[in-house]
């Protein structure tokens, strides 16, 4: 097909993009450069690099197909795109991310009306608009190609609905109300009263928070302040003008509006939950200039994304501590640019022309509101061109209703179910994601421990490391307890039986698309095996600092051993010279072998002083350590004065480390050549379910090296493999290094035997990642 791929290179691959431009494989058609936006190249491929890609094998073309398709198995990689990174996420079917340099795919014959994808924005200006960058580029005269700008894709009488969810338990949820409350008591309306929030029709609660009133829903508007609190005012002819001065002045105008042109706002409604999900929407009355019925999908993008920031500033003072931690967590420190989900409902989608396409010509300005679009559904037997088409959109970040239908208010109440259980399925991605990334860090501290003797001087920020850790699971742990209670909570809502028992055609057509039942299954089973990858966090943690600390005691043991080891060696040399001093008195020169004794007495007095206190007995130089003058002790200079001539005492004193030296170099050599035996070699037959998969990677990830060995196939069908992790040699090891060895059927998944040999420390080990991967 005619599309065009956007990559973020590096400079390899600029080198190798001119080569191939070189050797007539790809065209460079045109640069294009704007303000506040990275060069951007377009390259065509050319008839030469079209009948090399053809020449290529079909297994390379079938690879590349897995590569990118979306609707992928377990056995093919998914490609999902992150709106918070800026990229493409490609996992694996065993939950392993990686990140792509793919950052984003359009069509070309939108390319060439100057559109520039995210990835050649800074994140500063990522939701620049798309009609200013063309009027940039006709500016600039970069643009060869350009649609009129008046042709776009728009929205009639459009309604916005964000939903994201937030950790909240009931006591939680009595101090956000209290703290809201106490902010501006003119926010909310009466407990019994009933909530209307976009027509949806749903029943207020005692424990719900409504920031809106029912009767006069669409002459409710939003003021923010300086200070980004929200006063709630009822328009009617005797405030308007009141209201008119506050909204020119406020903060929200001033990030919405362009100059001279205003921001009308109807039906602003905020909504939370007892357990958490919170909605917040509003009606667009006017936007950027254009009325309600015309509505363009760009200037309604750039309203969102506004609307979006300031509507997680609006809530920020009134977060609890260990809130604000779970957006730090899942999003960072500038966690107020969090990405929520949002529904669009309109009255129509009009097409920049009759000729235009849906699929062709407007899905990358739709893309703009929803993300990459995943599904697109037609309600009703007209083309979607026409002025009567019922449609619902389906994309990344949100979906676009649009129809007389949606405004019938239990399919309201579906498509803000559908809102909910979306916000807690990125809930559960997101925590699922910084699992991922602890266990990678405690994988690599586990790699780090198994050749902890080059490394004794950092066992302590390991056990720093381990400590936070240990924090950061039982965080998430807690903040997992509150999701799955928001799971029961959902469950027992009031209407939501109601809802899932729609008794019109169209109501069941949007129920069958949005696919509420079993999206919410599958997202309580995520949250369940969420709690399982948990604990097997909570017990690798708690084993790594057993063993941190076994290694913290043993290094200071071995610490100590040497020290007394060298302590004794000393004194006995000094025995052994006292013995060889009584021996030379006996020759004709007993006065210079006494002097001799008395130097290496002396000698070994100072090397005793050193090791013991880190400083030698006997200074020859006269200035202390604070700098004051000291006298050198009596005898210093004799001793000096009688080793220049006493040569024959050095000499021995060489001797003796000499062979010392080659004692322990040859105790080193000879344990090398024997066995080890501390080393121990089982056999074990086993009948557990194994995923051999996860075996292989937790092997890996010890630093070993997986070599799988597949034997001759069985007759009866099934076929035996071998699974070997081979420890590294490395210096550490006296002997041979660990192995351990796994023979299982795939056909029935079952291990049959299990035979390793190890350390008693590795052997351990070992059966610790067995039962890891059951």
């Amino acid at each position: 097909e005619n599309r065009t791929m956007w990559m973020n290179v590096s400079r390899e691959a600029i080198l190798a993009l001119e080569e191939m431009i070189e050797a007539d494989l790809v065209r460079k058609v045109r640069s294009m450069i704007g303000i506040g936006t990275e060069p951007a190249v377009l390259l065509q491929i050319t008839e030469k690099g079209l009948d090399l890609i053809s020449s290529f094998p079909k297994e390379d073309h079938v690879a590349v197909d897995r590569f990118l398709s979306r609707n992928s198995d377990n056995g093919r990689l998914q490609a999902k795109y992150s709106v918070e990174r800026n990229c493409f996420e490609i996992w694996t079917g065993q939950g392993i991310c990686e990140t792509s340099h793919v950052t984003d795919i359009v069509d070309i014959n939108y390319v060439t009306s100057a559109w520039l994808p995210a990835c050649c924005l800074p994140l500063s200006d990522a939701w620049k608009r798309m009609a200013f960058r063309a009027s940039e580029a006709v500016t600039s005269g970069k643009a060869k190609q350009l649609k009129e700008l008046v042709s776009h894709t728009s929205l009639t009488r459009a309604k916005v609905l964000f939903s994201e969810w937030i950790p909240m338990k009931e006591e939680d949820f009595h101090h956000f109300r209290s703290r809201f409350d106490k902010r501006d008591r003119r926010s909310f309306s009466n407990k019994d009263e009933n909530f209307r929030f976009l027509g949806a029709g749903l029943d207020a609660e005692p424990t719900r928070i409504a920031l809106n009133t029912p009767e006069k829903l669409i002459n409710f508007r939003p003021i923010f302040t300086n200070d980004t609190k929200l006063v709630g005012e009822i328009i009617d002819e005797h405030t308007s003008d009141m209201v008119e001065k506050e909204l020119k002045s406020s903060n929200l105008l001033e990030h919405l509006n362009t100059k001279k042109q205003k921001l009308q706002l109807e039906g602003f409604g905020l909504d939370v939950e007892s357990f958490g999900l919170m909605t917040i929407g509003c009606i667009v009355e006017a936007c950027d200039g254009q009325s309600a019925e015309d509505v363009s999908c760009d200037s309604l993008a750039c309203f969102a994304a506004q609307l979006s920031i300031h509507s997680s500033k609006l809530i920020e003072d009134v977060l609890m501590p260990k809130q604000r931690r779970y957006f730090e967590t899942l999003f960072g420190k500038d966690y107020n640019k969090r990405d929520k989900y949002v529904v669009f409902i309109a009255e129509a989608l009009n097409l920049p022309s009759d000729e235009s396409s849906l699929d062709r010509d407007c899905l990358p300005e739709i893309a703009q509101l929803i993300g990459d679009v995943q599904s697109l559904y037609n309600l009703t037997s007209h083309n979607v061109s026409s002025p009567n088409q019922e449609m619902l959109i389906l994309g990344s970040r949100g979906c676009i209703a649009v129809g007389r239908t949606f405004e019938n208010d239990l399919i309201q109440g579906l498509l803000m179910f559908h809102a909910w259980i979306t916000s807690l399925e990125n809930s559960i991605s997101r925590l699922h994601r910084s699992v991922l990334v602890l266990a990678g860090r405690l994988s690599r501290i586990h790699r780090s421990c198994l050749n902890i003797s080059k490394k004794m001087h950092k066992i302590k920020s390991y056990r720093q490391t381990l400590d936070k850790a240990v924090v950061e699971i039982s965080f998430m742990d807690q903040m997992h307890d509150e999701l799955l209670s928001a799971f029961e909570a959902f469950q027992r809502y009031p209407l939501w039986n109601k809802l899932l028992k729609p008794k019109s055609l169209k109501g069941q057509q949007v129920l069958s698309a949005l696919r509420l039942p079993s999206r919410f299954v599958a997202s309580l089973h995520g949250a369940e095996d969420l709690k399982t990858s948990l604990q097997d966090l909570w017990t690798e943690s708690k084993a790594l600092i057993r063993i941190s600390s076994s290694f913290e005691a043993s290094a200071r043991a071995k610490v100590a051993r040497q020290i007394k080891l060298s302590t004794d060696l000393i004194t006995s040399l000094k025995f052994s010279s006292l013995s060889v001093t009584s021996l030379w008195r006996s020759h004709p020169l007993s006065i210079y072998n006494l002097s001799a004794a008395n130097l290496l007495l002396s000698l070994l007095d100072l090397l005793s002083g050193v090791w013991r206190t880190g400083r030698p007995r006997y200074l020859v130089s006269p200035w202390s350590p604070d700098g004051s003058f000291e006298p050198p002790p009596p005898g210093t200079f004799r001793v000096l004065l009688q080793g220049l001539s006493l040569v024959p005492g050095l000499i021995l004193a060489m001797h003796v480390g000499a062979i010392l030296a080659f004692l322990l170099l040859l105790r080193r050599v000879v344990a090398r050549f024997l066995p080890d035996e501390k080393f121990l070699e089982q056999s074990h037959a086993l009948t557990r379910r194994v995923d051999i998969v996860k075996l292989e990677e937790l092997l890996q990830s010890a630093g070993g090296l997986v070599v799988s060995t597949r034997l001759p196939d069985d007759p009866n069908g099934e076929t035996t493999r071998t699974a070997r992790w081979q420890a590294a040699e490395s210096s550490e090891w006296m002997g041979p290094a660990p192995w351990i060895e796994v023979t299982y059927t795939t056909e029935s998944e079952m291990i049959t035997k299990v035979k390793f040999r190890a350390r008693h420390s590795s052997n351990l080990f070992a059966q610790r990642l067995l039962g890891r991967s059951s």
